[in-house]
């Protein structure tokens, strides 16, 4: 929809994004469609320590605050196959310098996850739609 490259890229996020998280984020965020053991997973979140994003307001509006937590993201592909057997093997990449963003205001529901990072994700970790990732939250 490309509404996450609207909002990550505003000054008065951008700036609080390179002071606590370390990083000027690639314009826009990953979003995943949970299942339903991944939603219930996600109520967990609150029992971590996130980063917090201030709320803050321009000429024309407001703009509501949000909250960060450090996540590795980790793909999981099909190869092609392997040999005379018709096997398959699984190809992983591994990305750690991801955030989980937690906007206040958001039209995604619980079983969505917004993904946001230094280098796009999509090229990192050679997703394509529909494609299944595990994401490991708090510790890395």
């Amino acid at each position: 929809m490309g509404e996450g490259r609207h909002y990550i890229t505003l000054p008065g996020y951008m700036a609080q994004f390179e002071e606590r998280l370390g990083y000027e984020p690639f314009p826009g965020t990953l979003n995943v469609n949970l299942g339903s053991e991944s939603v219930r997973a996600r109520a967990g979140l609150d029992a971590l320590r996130p980063v917090h994003i201030d709320g803050w307001e321009d000429e024309d509006r407001t703009y509501g605050p949000a909250v960060c937590y450090p996540a590795t993201v980790v793909s999981r592909s099909m190869s092609k196959a392997d040999g005379d057997d018709g096997t398959t093997g699984t190809e992983t990449a591994t990305y750690e310098s991801a955030h989980v963003i937690a906007p206040q205001r958001t039209h995604h529901d619980e079983d969505q996850l917004e993904l946001i990072a230094p280098d796009k994700l999509r090229a990192e970790l050679e997703l394509a739609d529909g494609d299944p990732v595990t994401i490991r939250v708090g510790g890395r």
